[in-house]
């Protein structure tokens, strides 16, 4: 598959001997171009740390019929002159490089939020929070008085159900939750509450739960359900328990995702690319419409 040889080739080309010096200077900005017959793909990539190639488009085809083929006449200049335009600007900017650069960590470029005050709160990035390299999730801290809060980034987020259960006691308080805007598709940026304390997996692994945690987080539920919502991905890493030994075991539990939250019966599906271990927990298959079942599989299971 084209794009997928170029982003070896890339590495490849980049990560040689002979051009050490130039990833010391540089990030190395590139796009990619595939080809596949008619079909033309293009890509970006950049070396930070480790080789991240991006599709900035998808496989199009480049062939045009003599018959009223203006628009994909129109269609295929527009992608090429854009490309041309990035690359001399790409060109320029290689002519320019720094002797001693200063890298930006490896942080998304999303630095500031709305909050309900309609007020712009910048942060930094403090560390990411999962060990993964696809980490999606962060501690922040605000620029104006230090406070820290979680940061995540969503294609799919239930920010109602979210208040809902902050309201009850059951999740961290919803800072934000704001669409990153043209470009970005259906992402958007999450701010919450941090809270000291540890994942129910991280504080009893896979074994067995004391009564009053597995009654507290059976409360949690009852509170969701209220309102009839479903919460479909009830794994151990999702629920929080609090440092704070002297609140009741009802106080201590946090829910922390709401990514795949639905309210029951409005068709709601899982997404698909389904983990082995949420099937076999829900007893689900992927784009399987959500139903309360799959949750009450999750919690016999918890």
């Amino acid at each position: 598959e084209p794009s997928l040889r170029l982003s070896f080739l890339y590495a490849q080309y980049f990560c040689a001997p002979e051009r050490d010096a130039l990833l010391k200077q540089s990030n190395c900005p590139s796009f990619l171009l595939g080809v596949a017959g008619p079909w033309i793909v293009i890509c970006g990539a950049v070396l930070p740390h480790k080789t991240v190639v991006q599709r900035l488009s998808a496989y199009e085809w480049h062939v045009c019929s003599r018959i009223d083929d203006d628009a994909q006449v129109l269609a295929a200049a527009r992608r090429f002159f854009a490309l041309r335009r990035a690359i001399a600007e790409s060109t320029a900017d290689y002519g320019h490089v720094p002797a001693n650069p200063v890298f930006p960590d490896d942080y998304p470029s999303f630095n500031s939020y709305i909050d309900e005050n309609n007020n712009s709160v910048e942060f930094r990035y403090v560390k990411p929070l999962e060990m993964d390299l696809s980490c999606i999730v962060f501690l922040a801290e605000r620029l104006d008085n230090g406070v820290q809060f979680v940061v995540k980034f969503v294609s799919r987020y239930n920010a109602a159900a979210h208040m809902h259960m902050a309201t009850g006691g059951y999740a961290p308080r919803l800072l934000c939750h704001q669409p990153l805007g043209p470009g970005y598709g259906d992402w958007a940026l999450v701010a919450m509450d941090y809270v000291a304390g540890e994942t129910i997996f991280n504080k009893y692994g896979a074994g067995p739960l004391p009564d009053d945690v597995l009654g507290a987080i059976l409360d949690a539920l009852d509170h969701l359900r209220s309102e009839k919502y479903i919460l479909p991905d009830l794994r151990r890493p999702n629920v929080m328990i609090l440092d704070q030994e002297d609140l009741l075991m009802r106080e201590r539990i946090k829910m922390i995702d709401f990514d795949w939250v639905c309210v029951e019966g409005d068709g709601a599906r899982y997404p698909f690319h389904l983990s082995p271990a949420l099937e076999s927990l829900a007893e689900a298959k992927e784009y399987d419409v959500i139903t309360r079942t799959h949750e009450e599989n999750m919690f016999k299971k918890f």
